[in-house]
């Protein structure tokens, strides 16, 4: 991995001092012409043994050096391809088994990205799922609760209510010995002070008898 990063820093250094792409012979065959369907590609090397996706990139870019060196590259035109598989030296032999390497690693490459991507719109679709189920139960709930609410609204002025009447009842019920201590305090200090001490108020006697 280290080798194909300084491998790759060369490439982008040679691109930035202006070297004519060569054409990527990786590319010389399409998989999606060999394969229509990404998943009926072979596995790399073998179905017993397959590659991590990374690895397989990694080969593949070791493949891409071997056949069309540092680099930059770009798509070799079809004349370029078909020259590859029309020369019969010895050194196009080789290349042509090369390209065919690079081609089932295209081709497997090609659906382990496919994989991934179903699995990455699944965890989208399922996200996406998932959150339109929470807003539907919202909005189902806010409908139950903007049923409820009359309801509600009646039960707390009723409890607020009697809160109220609880307290009216035991402020009542504290008055006459209120009044009656309030009344001994001040007929004492009027006695010790020689003057007429007060009388309970009249309206003492409208408190119910049983308070």
């Amino acid at each position: 991995m280290e080798l194909m990063q300084a491998v790759e820093r060369v490439r982008e250094e040679r691109a930035r001092k202006g070297h004519n792409p060569v054409p990527d012979l990786t590319l010389a065959k399409n998989p999606a012409e060999v394969w229509e369907e990404p998943e009926d590609a072979p596995d790399y090397p073998d179905a017993k043994n397959p590659m991590s996706l990374t690895k397989a990139r990694d080969r593949l870019a070791r493949l891409r050096n071997q056949l069309s060196g540092l680099g930059p590259y770009r798509d070799p035109t079809p004349e370029e391809a078909a020259k590859i598989f029309n020369d019969t030296s010895t050194g196009t032999w080789k290349q042509r088994q090369l390209i065919e390497k690079a081609l089932t690693l295209h081709g497997y490459i090609r659906k382990l990205e496919a994989r991934e991507q179903r699995i990455q719109r699944h965890v989208v679709d399922r996200t996406k799922e998932l959150a339109q189920r929470k807003v539907g139960e919202f909005n189902a709930s806010m409908v139950a609760l903007e049923a409820e609410l009359p309801d509600l609204i009646a039960g707390a002025e009723r409890h607020r209510q009697r809160l109220a009447n609880e307290g009216a009842f035991n402020r009542l019920r504290m008055l006459k010995p209120d009044i009656t201590a309030q009344l001994n305090s001040a007929a004492h200090a009027a006695r010790e002070a020689g003057i007429e001490p007060p009388s309970l108020p009249d309206w003492l006697a409208r408190i119910p008898g049983d308070l």
